[in-house]
């Protein structure tokens, strides 16, 4: 949020308008008076001095040593940092640095969500970059650098802008005050050059004052206080970590630990009360009496809240996940001083986001997001995966959490900047700065256009391309075809080094596309190796440019892709640009690439693939299935066959009831000379379990041809995913005829098929074509309701697109595919799922929705107690909602109250019939801080506390 002062305001980035809300001190801003034209180098010289007060921290110090370095780059002159007062020179510091300037006022450094507030103010004799904390002042700095057109996109020196001004001015005057208190989105990525994303994180002003603890709490609490857990073991459930909130004494315990790190670290600002990880939460009647998973999570951080904020040493925060067992909205109110995260992902009882930002919030938390910009596990850093990539979405994404009272993001990432860069670099503008979101398209085209000059017009088309997401499917071969092309304009258009140096870059990214995809299309364990090494060697080659999450892909190889042989030595380390790579044949080689192989991976590329057109438009359908009996009426089909067998990693989607077994015949190791792969490896994944765990595993079946029976089961009645893993020596499955057993066979997901497969798929209503990808087409049949086999189907010995007509009346039907060699597919026009008949199909539930008839005002129950609810959203700026009941005719009155019990306003005085009522109170012209509003009648009295925060 930026609040600009006077007349004369020169802002090139920070482009949205002033905001209508009011700041506290905003009377002392209008004192400081215009901006004035402050010139700051001339001719290549240094017009004045950068200034730190007499007892400047080491924070501050370097922030104006490292302002006055990037002055001298972009002037040329040389600028000095000196002690003085702050009424000349380029004042850095806070405001305690400077008290002749008087600017007490204007901030309040014991209240951490205005810790990073900062002043701009060019007066004539200097500039004023001076925050509310040490933090705040060095936001000052890169403030002013961007304004003078710095820019730091991505986090190596490569994509750095320092402009070239010889004569330099500042005509500037803005109080800064951040829209998201914390902005940790994107995080540090694991295993990156951790100082490298600092930097960026400092120069993009995205570190913060106001950082709240989540991490999973509950290990580290029962190993700072082992004795008294091991004198009380009923203090956590049977074989878990999980705590009996039940229990007398457990609180008493927690509570006093979290006391003690407080007083232990004076500095300390939050404690975290997140539960461990996963399941394990007792079922005893005692604790079902506390309530929800959540209320017992709640209740224990309310109780952590409400001690430390009784210390006396300033307010002081709890954080904890919306997340697994406990991401559904609690039934009790949550402490005002009890930061909660929701998870975007890894969430229970089938909510959406919205839903349970919403839900928490009226129960009073403070709301943060645990978000997923890009993972790995996910994405691979892929193109076109990753929500930061996804320009349009992301700013809706952040707008949306803004506008639910969302303050807190923290989202995963890896080092993806290729494709995701533009987005991390836009999260960051628009997490200081929600006004921005209406500038979006113009801070994008600045990027193209600063990094990309004359090129920027191809670029532009790339970064739209690989940014799309899953959305708007394509192929790898196509993806490929236009990332090279694209790629070949804009190397043709430029001579310029730093942007050739930026494009070359991208181009080993592309390159790194292009090895990957050969690893997930290698039909031979021969091929999967190779494709690998070479795949690794090449990332392995490319780490300093920092774009490149290698270390992910060696642990992905070691853990999860038992067909690929890495060595533990083939570790490459934590990323560190710059650093002095080894050799290891075939996995390491410390050679850089030159420029000859950079032109040769282009043009290799350019000859290698080609642009694919459609003839139908894809369709796109979700995960989440419903048996297709149970909404269709489908003609009984003879049970086909999904062929011989299957290879490799692989998964179904099935339905369960909670107990009931999933029972499977399961032969492994059916290709003898591949009987050292081990075990077949089930899972049993269900989407309510919010962690990654399955709710059952299953390693018994050995390699060695037989047949087993082995049983699964869930706590969770529905759908779920068994997925598997059988190194690729063969496996094959047999369960009860008509059990749900579905495979995904769609453009992102695509299914390969063993020889002999016979299956059926679901052609929906008013469906005209039916379209789709095969990597052979040599011997498949497709055939309609009928059984008429589809004339003009390619019957060629060649990968691509196939566009099958639907005939009258062959819509709303079955289909069949079959096939006596092995095919991988991808539907791209119907629900992209197969199986052997019609009673085992999973259809995607949206095939079957209606739109929800919304229930009226007048058919809502009326209440049979008074109640006071929990405004929303809180905390607040400035407007907010306060909803309360009355069971019956009642005066009422709704009054708000400061922490010191002056009456700051009447809201309601008046007489109320029964009924549900919403007041809304503004707190404009009020500074942030704690009020309190109390409803009161004849009979009834209650008090709640808000927090306003500007």
């Amino acid at each position: 949020m930026v609040f600009l002062i006077g007349l004369s305001v020169t802002l090139f980035a920070f482009t949205g308008t002033s905001q209508s809300e009011d700041l506290s001190g905003s009377d002392k801003l209008n004192d400081i008076g215009s901006p004035q034209n402050t010139v700051l180098a001339s001719g290549g010289q240094a017009s004045m001095e950068v200034v730190v007060g007499p007892d400047a921290s080491r924070t501050t110090t370097d922030a104006a040593n490292e302002l006055a370095d990037y002055l001298g780059k972009i002037t040329g002159g040389s600028f000095s940092v000196t002690t003085g007062n702050g009424s000349s020179g380029i004042a850095v510091g806070t405001y305690s640095d400077f008290p002749g300037l008087d600017l007490d006022d204007l901030f309040d450094s014991r209240n951490p969500a205005r810790g990073d507030e900062h002043l701009v103010h060019s007066h004539g004799s200097g500039v004023y970059l001076v925050g509310a904390t040490d933090l705040a002042s060095q936001h000052a700095v890169w403030t002013l650098l961007y304004e003078l057109g710095y820019r730091q996109y991505f986090p190596t020196e490569t994509w750095e802008i320092i402009p070239d001004k010889p004569d330099l001015s500042a005509d500037i005057s803005s109080f800064e005050s951040p829209d998201f208190y914390n902005r940790n989105g994107p995080r540090e990525a694991a295993y990156t050059h951790r100082q490298l994303w600092h930097e960026w994180q400092d120069r993009n002003r995205m570190t913060s004052s106001f950082g709240v603890a989540t991490g999973h709490a509950y290990n580290s609490i029962i190993r700072r206080n082992q004795e008294e857990f091991d004198a009380n073991p009923q203090y956590t459930a049977e074989s878990s970590s999980k705590f009996r909130v039940s229990e007398e004494g457990l609180v008493d315990l927690v509570v006093q630990d979290a006391v003690n790190r407080i007083k232990d670290d004076p500095d300390r600002m939050s404690v975290s009360m997140e539960p461990s990880d996963g399941g394990g939460w007792c079922d005893s009647p005692e604790e079902q009496a506390m309530g929800s998973i959540s209320d017992r999570v709640v209740y224990l951080a309310n109780a952590v809240a409400e001690a430390i904020n009784d210390l006396g040493m300033g307010d002081r925060y709890v954080g904890i996940y919306a997340y697994n067992l406990h991401s559904a909205p609690p039934d009790i109110e949550v402490h005002p001083n009890v930061v909660v995260s929701v998870a975007t992902a890894y969430t229970h009882a089938g909510y959406s986001v919205d839903e349970l930002v919403e839900g928490w919030g009226r129960q009073g938390a403070m709301i943060g997001i645990r978000d997923y910009y890009d993972t790995f596990v996910w994405g691979q850093g892929m193109p076109r995966s990753g929500v930061g990539g996804n320009i349009p979405r992301l700013a809706d994404r952040l707008s949306g959490f803004h506008e639910n009272g969302a303050r807190f993001m923290n989202a995963n990432s890896v080092d993806s900047w290729p494709v995701n860069g533009p987005g991390f670099y836009l999260s960051s503008r628009l997490l200081w700065d929600m006004s921005l979101t209406e500038n979006v398209e113009e801070i994008i085209e600045e990027f193209l256009e600063k990094s990309f000059g004359e090129a920027m017009e191809p670029m532009r088309k790339f970064y739209e391309l690989v940014g799309r997401g899953r959305s708007v499917p394509r192929t790898t071969n196509d993806v490929l075809a236009h990332m090279y092309e694209y790629l070949s304009e804009a190397r043709e258009i430029t001579d310029d080094p730093e942007v050739r140096a930026r494009l070359d870059e991208i181009v080993l990214y592309t390159r790194y596309v292009e090895l990957y995809s050969k690893v997930s299309d290698a039909d031979s364990d021969g091929a999967r190796q190779s494709a690998a090494e070479s795949t690794f060697r090449h990332l392995y080659r490319m780490q300093s440019i920092m774009m490149s999450p290698v270390r992910h892909l060696y642990h992905h190889f070691r853990r999860s892709d038992v067909s690929v042989e890495i060595p533990r030595e083939a570790d490459p380390g934590r990323l560190r640009v710059g650093r002095e790579l080894t050799d290891m044949e075939p996995w390491k080689s410390s050679k850089l690439f030159t420029d000859e192989e950079i032109a040769e991976f282009v043009s290799n590329g350019l000859e290698k693939y080609e642009k694919e057109e459609l003839d139908f438009d894809i369709v796109t359908y979700s995960k989440d299935l419903v048996p297709a009996d149970s909404y269709l009426d489908l003609p009984e089909v003879r049970t086909g066959s999904f062929g011989r067998g299957f290879r490799g990693e692989k998964s179904m989607f099935t339905w369960l009831r909670a107990g009931e077994p999933l029972e499977l015949d399961v032969r492994g190791g059916t290709i003898s000379h591949y009987q050292d792969r081990g075990n077949v490896r089930f899972h049993l994944m269900s989407p309510r379990e919010a962690t990654t765990e399955a709710v059952d595993f299953d390693d018994s079946v050995p390699p060695d041809g037989e047949t087993y029976q082995i049983e699964l089961t869930s706590e969770y009645d529905g759908l779920h995913e068994l997925m598997w893993n059988d190194g690729r020596d063969r496996t094959y499955l047999e369960w009860d005829e008509g059990h749900p057993m579905t495979v995904r066979a769609s453009l992102d997901s695509p299914f390969s098929f063993q020889r002999d497969f016979r299956l059926f798929f679901y052609v929906p209503e008013g469906t005209k074509v039916v379209g789709g990808y095969l990597n052979h087409h040599f011997n498949v049949t497709f055939r309609d309701n009928n059984g008429d086999k589809i004339e003009g189907w390619q019957n060629e010995e060649e990968s691509g697109y196939f566009a099958l007509p639907v005939k009258e009346g062959q819509d709303g039907s079955l289909w069949r595919i079959s096939a006596d060699r092995n095919r991988t597919l991808r539907l791209m026009t119907v629900p992209p799922y197969l199986a052997r008949s019609e009673q085992e199909l999973l259809l995607p539930k949206e095939l079957f929705e209606e739109d929800d008839t919304p229930t009226s005002a007048g058919q809502e129950e009326q209440p049979d107690t008074y109640e006071l609810g929990q405004n929303y959203p809180n905390p607040f700026n400035p407007v907010t909602q306060i909803r309360f009941a009355v069971p019956e005719q009642s005066h009422v009155t709704l009054e708000v109250y400061n922490v010191l019990g002056q009456r700051v306003t009447t809201l309601l005085n008046e007489e109320k019939s029964p009924g549900r009522y919403e007041v809304t109170f503004d707190g404009a012209g009020l500074s942030s801080g704690v009020y309190l509003y109390r409803l009161q009648t004849d009979t009834f009295i209650e008090t709640k506390q808000m927090m306003l925060v500007k």
